[in-house]
């Protein structure tokens, strides 16, 4: 049996994710032969990225079909990994990393740095729930500070929006990251951050 053929690429790992805990969150996708996360030779810090070997490489297709990945509060990025592609990816890695950092959204200006640092999010286009619902839905992002669905002052009636503050940054960053995925009760729902305009 190839090995490589059941084997993964994970990357946008935080630092504090260790290779038990890598193994510990994909088991929930199959039996792991592997999982190791990357260490730098000289500093002993991680790379942010590292590799799971499945005994079954079918698992490897499950894992690419569910998203978003989420490991210690932080989206990771999960892709096929072959010996003949293994370095290219990290390469690739690399560089999106070094763009992303480098375009005008994480530049130092104040407008923008504002905007980044939101913590709420505004929720619209909501079909008929429950609170509940609705902070489970989004308990998967982060920690949750606040959860609201607007009502009809007049009537109570559902408006069809809400908001979620969460405890950090990095979550509504999670959120928006999948800007065209979030789906409750069948239904999309337009998930952006909370500018002070859209306040109740």
């Amino acid at each position: 049996m190839n090995l490589e053929s059941g084997k993964i690429f994970v990357g946008g790992l935080s630092q504090q994710v260790t290779s038990s805990i890598l193994m510990e969150y994909f088991l929930q996708f199959g039996v792991i032969l592997d999982a190791v996360v990357m260490y730098d030779n000289v500093s002993g810090r991680s790379r942010g990225f590292g590799f799971v070997t499945f005994r079954d490489p079918k698992t490897v297709e499950i894992v690419q079909n569910i998203t978003p990945h989420i490991i210690m509060g932080k989206i990771v990025d999960c892709k096929r990994a072959s010996p003949r592609n293994t370095n290219l990816m990290i390469k690739e890695y690399f560089e999106d990393v070094t763009e992303n950092e480098s375009t005008p959204e994480n530049s130092n200006n104040a407008v923008t740095k504002g905007i980044k640092n939101v913590s709420k999010i505004f929720v619209g286009g909501l079909p008929d729930l429950t609170l509940e619902e609705f902070k489970i839905y989004f308990q998967r992002f982060g920690n949750i500070k606040d959860a609201v669905l607007i009502t009809d002052k007049n009537n109570g009636r559902p408006r069809g929006f809400g908001f979620v503050t969460f405890e950090t940054v990095d979550a509504v960053n999670n959120v928006t990251k999948f800007y065209s995925n979030h789906y409750l009760k069948g239904k999309w729902v337009e998930c952006k951050r909370a500018l002070p305009r859209d306040g109740i």
